[in-house]
């Protein structure tokens, strides 16, 4: 599981990389992290965007990776999660 740290068209930045085990190539898919805050515990909760993100590079502390859709028209967004199954 990787954090998005930055996202900018269709170029995303993870703060995750070759520590986690991730590998240039890998696909993973994209969760929206959303959090209720009705409940004194407001536990977050993830929501399938429906989009995967492909690893171009990765780095030890990071990697980046592109959309197969701009970010806009799914609105990707920072803090959103990206899991590999």
């Amino acid at each position: 599981m990787a954090r998005i740290a930055r996202v900018d068209g269709q170029k995303v930045t993870l703060e995750t990389g070759a520590t986690a085990g991730l590998r240039p190539g890998d696909e993973l898919n994209v969760y929206r992290s959303q959090r209720y805050f009705d409940a004194l515990d407001g536990t977050p909760e993830l929501a399938d965007a429906g989009v995967s993100i492909t690893l171009d590079n990765v780095h030890p502390d990071f990697s980046t990776g592109r959309l197969g859709t701009s970010s806009g028209q799914v609105n990707i967004q920072r803090d959103d999660v990206a899991i590999i199954w």
